[in-house]
């Protein structure tokens, strides 16, 4: 499989696994959820002690998606799994509200070492 079909397989396959996690949820529009996210994350700042690193992260405006790669590359465009970013939220979501108990391991962008295994690419 060439490079660029490696890296857009990798992302279905990612939007594969956030469709097997948002089916069985209700709907919930993204705004809403960050909306709760930053509600969450003001009642934390607000109180005494020490902030998990997202709520100071929050508080600053800083949504993760990947440190890799460079947003606008085209890497980025073919490698995001929306899917898999809006499941990744609406867990996060589950998580701080008290309705699961563990956060999804997989991420939302195809991971560079997935794709050089499904390509014939390689830098050396």
């Amino acid at each position: 499989m060439n490079y660029i079909l490696a890296i857009k397989h990798r992302a279905d396959e990612l939007n594969e696994m956030g469709h097997k996690y948002l089916d069985p949820l209700p709907f919930m529009d993204n705004h809403v959820i960050i909306a709760r996210l930053f509600d969450i994350a003001r009642q934390i700042d607000a109180s005494p002690g020490e902030n998990p690193e997202w709520v100071d992260q929050a508080m600053d405006g800083h949504i993760p998606y990947a440190a890799r790669p460079r947003n606008g590359s085209l890497y980025m465009a073919l490698g995001t799994a929306i899917v898999a970013k809006d499941a990744l939220l609406r867990n996060f979501l589950e998580v701080q509200e008290g309705r699961e108990e563990n956060l999804l391991t997989f991420r939302c962008v195809a991971e560079q070492e997935v794709v050089d295994k499904y390509s014939d690419f390689s830098d050396g």
